[in-house]
């Protein structure tokens, strides 16, 4: 049986051990990063899209665009935990999230809610029409390069 290189994963099981092992990966990075309170985000965000990632049967394969959509979910939303966790007391640039002067509770509300707004709607958009998961997951995967970009900026903003 061929094993995945990511943790010995097997591929029998489809995509979502990959995924999950993927996370894994991505919560033990940004913990060498960021420390303690990012971990407990990612680990939180971890168990919720662990929740709601459908379960692939054995009769029926996901399409590889699928996939590809549901990790690209996965790397926004945890691009935006990454941002969050660096932006968290600082000054806050972005007149849309500015609740107070400084990144807090009020604007994380704002950034997650408008984070679980666009991935639900994804979601309803592709249901009624899957043609859409090329253009989803290409517009995922480059929010999530912006969302980096961002992070890496502001770990080195006092």
């Amino acid at each position: 049986m061929p094993q995945d290189k990511l943790e010995g994963v097997s591929h029998r099981r489809g995509a979502i051990p990959r995924i999950k092992a993927i996370l894994t990966l991505f919560a033990k990075t940004a913990e060498l990063f960021f420390g303690g309170l990012l971990r407990r985000i990612v680990v939180v965000l971890i168990l919720i899209m662990a929740a709601f990632l459908p379960a692939a049967s054995a009769g029926e394969k996901p399409s590889r665009w699928r996939v590809a959509w549901h990790v690209s979910q996965v790397l926004l939303a945890g691009s935006q935990v990454a941002d969050a966790a660096s932006s968290w007391g600082k000054l806050e640039a972005n007149p849309l999230l500015q609740t107070s002067p400084r990144f807090g509770y009020g604007a994380l509300a704002l950034k997650f809610g408008a984070l679980a707004v666009s991935l639900t709607a994804q979601h309803f958009m592709v249901r009624k029409n899957p043609g859409r998961i090329r253009f989803f997951t290409c517009t995922n995967l480059a929010v999530t390069g912006m969302l980096t970009g961002v992070t890496v900026h502001n770990t080195r903003v006092p």
